[in-house]
């Protein structure tokens, strides 16, 4: 029996959509949906839920937001691999509103990046490794201007995350990519102004790859703070003399 949402006694409209994102969220947890599943068309799924289609639709539509499911015209809705892209921007909207962004975003690169690389070191295959070298050695290309720079800089950073093979860390860095785009984007501008500042710039990649490659994961996450440090304590005298 569907719930009657107008009864004074039935369940909030926001409990019945909490429960039917619970369901989607068992189901998949459970096994019982997984990716490539077509799902049940909204009548006979509102009725084997015991919802209204209008509450369903609701819930449908902000699990198709979240990229937990994608709906096609004549096809019906289909169970998606778990991303967190879809998040990217959303998360991009809400954090841009808090103060300090830029330095909690940044702190937030320090902790996952110097972890991220640790763990790397050791589970990089081969071709991952050959993948960092070939971002480092177009690097030199980049440091003509901030924009490519930049671009190239997160590149970098995102392969040896990617390389962790950890799929809950790559998840949440995509969730903020658009976050940590900028942050490259706003330290790279910065840092462009120093004289002599991009070959160095250079020169702590190269660390970073060269510890990675010889598997010394307390070498490398070192060189990750190295570069984290020598990067913000020039940014911070840079600050300082516009005071």
């Amino acid at each position: 029996m569907k719930k009657d949402l107008s009864s004074p006694f039935a369940p909030p409209k926001n409990r019945v959509f909490d429960e039917i994102i619970q369901h989607f969220k068992d189901a998949i947890a459970k096994g019982n949906l997984k990716s490539g599943d077509r799902l049940l068309s909204e009548r006979d799924l509102s009725s084997r839920l015991g919802v209204s289609r209008g509450s369903l639709r609701e819930a449908l539509k902000t699990l198709s937001m979240f990229g937990v499911i994608s709906s096609e015209p004549g096809r019906g809705a289909y169970v998606m691999s778990p991303g967190f892209k879809s998040l990217s921007s959303f998360f991009e909207l809400m954090l841009t509103l808090k103060p300090a962004v830029s330095e909690n975003i940044l702190e937030v690169r320090m902790i996952l990046e110097c972890e991220a690389v640790r763990i790397a070191t050791v589970r990089a295959t081969p071709e991952e490794i050959a993948h960092i070298k070939n971002i480092l050695d177009k690097m030199p290309l980049s440091l003509n201007g901030p924009d490519f720079g930049a671009e190239s800089d997160f590149e970098f950073h995102n392969a040896i995350v990617r390389a962790t093979h950890n799929d809950i860390l790559i998840f949440i860095y995509e969730a903020i990519e658009g976050l940590l785009k900028r942050s490259h984007h706003e330290r790279r501008t910065s840092l462009f102004k120093i004289e002599g500042i991009r070959t160095e710039l250079v020169k702590y990649h190269l660390e970073v790859y060269k510890a990675i490659a010889e598997r010394n994961a307390e070498k490398a996450c070192g060189c990750m703070r190295k570069h984290f440090d020598f990067t913000n304590n020039l940014l911070e005298k840079q600050r300082s003399n516009h005071i």
